[in-house]
């Protein structure tokens, strides 16, 4: 069994943006098979000097799969595409 690719949701506290990008991946994660983590652009001076102004930023490994403004319905598509194929 090989392990769920892990997404990494670029954000601020307070941002409300993000929180909806959270609430988005909470959803979509048990159908598509992937975890996710957050991380707080604000702890690093390199985030925040590449994400400060265009969070909520998902990616996968170094691949960047969506920014601000997040669509439901393109970020389903493109983690479809993103992410390996489940079940074999």
């Amino acid at each position: 069994m090989t392990a769920q690719p892990v997404l990494t949701l670029y954000g601020r506290p307070g941002c409300h943006l993000c929180e909806d990008a959270a609430a988005l991946l909470d959803r979509l994660a048990p159908a598509l098979g992937f975890h996710w983590q957050d991380v707080d652009i604000d702890a690093s001076p390199d985030l925040l000097a590449l994400y400060d102004r265009v969070v909520p930023v998902i990616a996968l490994g170094d691949t960047e799969i969506v920014r601000a403004p997040i669509r439901p319905e393109a970020l389903r598509e493109r983690l479809q595409q993103a992410l390996p194929r489940r079940g074999g």
